[in-house]
């Protein structure tokens, strides 16, 4: 036992310590300087780890800890498409539309007016009834080419055909004339509504072009003059829909032929016949139904009457297909006139002839009328004869309003002088019209040079498209 222990039990109870100081350095250190060196001599090894107790209650939550300066992460992939709502309820009825104020005044009353000719036509540029013509093809492949409109008027005309030259000859011979050319058919209008016109698409609208005109010539002292026939004219289409052209007039098949058959007017279903340069007295029908070659009641193009004999009448007449040109004959007096339709484009008339019984120039035919009796567009007068120089043939007039066709040219009158000149054929007028025949040019007295001037054009075809 440590001194410090004995020394205080040896102490009396009530022993006083005076003096602490003295108490503590004298006594308390030694006595911890005991404790700490029996502490240290009863230190053995290291026991053996003792088993884990029992985890202990869990202590209350510590304090929230400040807030991370961390950077925004990167935004993750878009995720995918939700399913598709369901359809909301139907919305309230809107107020009632006002409808389209109708046309007043100056205004057209249509939406888009497009007018075609053929691309070699002199009528492209220039203006029918307000609107520029415009050179065709047109083509409508899909519904982006077809102009905003609900409903589609198409009106189309066929081409006239040409008038034939005249012929040029000596000494007070019979001379013939070249005959007139045929109108081209006007059918009726095709009307249709946007929807139709989409279903028939592709669309494309072809103008035919006017017959060619016969050509003349010069012929030196004892050298007859002979004239060629003229051209047929060329069909308007629309896809299958078509607007037949009339036929040109005949060349005469010798030059001791005192007659030739003009061009036969177009058809609904047919051109009309002409063109020939041989068999060219035989008649010249009219396009079919009827194929007449006289007067068609209603649809047929009219024809052209040939033959000898009694002079032939004039262009065959009809209602909506062309009309026949007239026959040049040698003993008609004036040249037969074209016949006149009512829709349709008129016949050009035949040109003077002489025949050597009856010395004399003579005037050539008018041309046929195309339209009403209120509202026609007139023929070109036939020319007059004279003692040098005959008169041309007047051309025949354009149509008078937006939907009717041209009338014919007039025919050239006769030449007879010492040195003559026949005539020109006046020029078809525009849609349709035939062209009128040259004048004959006869030599009297002797074998002096003569001059048969050409025939007159057919009237070029026409495609008027109206959209309202």
């Amino acid at each position: 036992m440590p001194n410090f222990l004995r020394r205080l039990r040896s102490l009396p109870v009530k022993k006083t310590i005076d003096d602490i100081e003295c108490f503590i350095n004298r006594e308390l250190l030694q006595f911890l300087n005991e404790v700490r060196g029996a502490l240290e001599e009863g230190v053995g090894a290291t026991g053996a780890t003792g088993a884990t107790g029992p985890t202990g209650p869990t202590g209350p939550t510590g304090a929230t800890g400040a807030t991370g300066a961390g950077t925004t992460g990167a935004t993750g992939p878009t995720g995918a498409t939700g399913a598709t709502g369901a359809t909301g309820p139907t919305g309230a009825t809107g107020a009632t539309g006002s409808p389209t104020p109708p046309a007043t005044g100056t205004a057209s009353g249509f939406l888009t007016r497009i007018v075609l000719a053929h691309a070699s036509s002199a009528k492209v540029g220039t203006s029918y009834f307000g609107t520029t013509v415009t050179a065709g093809p047109l083509t409508w492949t899909t519904s982006a080419d077809v102009p905003d409109g609900d409903d589609f008027e198409f009106e189309y005309v066929g081409g006239g055909g040409g008038g034939a030259a005249g012929y040029g000859r000596q000494s007070n011979q019979t001379t013939i004339a070249g005959p007139g050319g045929g109108g081209g058919a006007h059918p009726p209008p095709l009307r249709f509504t946007r929807k139709e016109v989409l279903a028939q698409l592709p669309l494309v609208f072809t103008p035919g072009l006017g017959g060619t005109a016969g050509v003349g010539g010069t012929g030196g002292s004892g050298v007859d003059v002979i004239g060629t026939a003229g051209g047929n004219g060329g069909n308007s289409t629309i896809n299958g829909f078509i607007a037949y052209s009339g036929g040109g007039g005949n060349a005469k098949a010798s030059l001791n032929t005192a007659h030739a058959a003009g061009g036969g007017g177009g058809g609904m279903g047919s051109a009309g016949e002409g063109g020939l340069t041989t068999n060219s007295s035989n008649p010249n029908s009219g396009g079919e139904p009827g194929a007449a070659t006289g007067n068609s009641t209603g649809f047929g193009g009219g024809g052209s009457i040939g033959g000898t004999g009694t002079p032939p009448a004039a262009g065959g007449n009809t209602a909506v297909g062309g009309a026949g040109g007239g026959t040049a004959h040698a003993t008609a007096n004036p040249g037969c006139a074209g016949g006149a339709s009512w829709r349709g484009g008129g016949g050009g008339g035949a040109g003077g002839s002489m025949i050597a019984t009856t010395a004399g120039f003579r005037a050539g035919g008018a041309g046929g009328s195309s339209g009403t009796t209120a509202i026609s567009s007139s023929g070109g007068g036939g020319g007059a004869g004279g003692a040098t120089q005959g008169a041309n043939g007047s051309n025949g007039s354009d149509a008078l309003a937006y939907g009717l066709a041209g009338a014919g040219g007039g025919g050239g009158a006769c030449g007879y002088s010492g040195t003559p000149t026949g005539g020109a054929g006046g020029n078809g007028g525009f849609p349709g019209g035939g062209g009128g025949g040259s004048g004959a040019s006869v030599v009297n007295p002797g074998a002096g040079t003569k001059v048969v001037q050409n025939a007159g054009t057919g009237g070029d075809g026409m495609i008027g498209i109206t959209i309202r």
